[in-house]
């Protein structure tokens, strides 16, 4: 189960982060931080998730961690 980092397509071309623990073809758990915090918010319960057979995907939110900010 190892954890990685991904890039998704987001609006306007903006990449947003997240890390991905858990096997891929596992049920999906999708991970949302509240305001002024980032993925690693979720690190112990995504581990957890992985134990127990789910796909933990942790977001970076727009304008959070290592997701891009769009530039005005």
């Amino acid at each position: 189960m190892a954890k990685e980092s991904i890039k998704l397509a987001g609006q306007s071309a903006l990449a947003i982060s997240a890390s991905v623990e858990g096997a891929s073809d596992e049920m999906p758990v999708i991970l949302a931080h509240g305001g002024g915090q980032t993925h690693l918010a979720w690190k112990r319960i995504s581990t957890l998730l992985a134990s127990h057979g789910f796909h933990a995907i942790a977001l970076d939110l727009r304008v959070h961690g290592n997701s891009e900010r769009a530039l005005i």
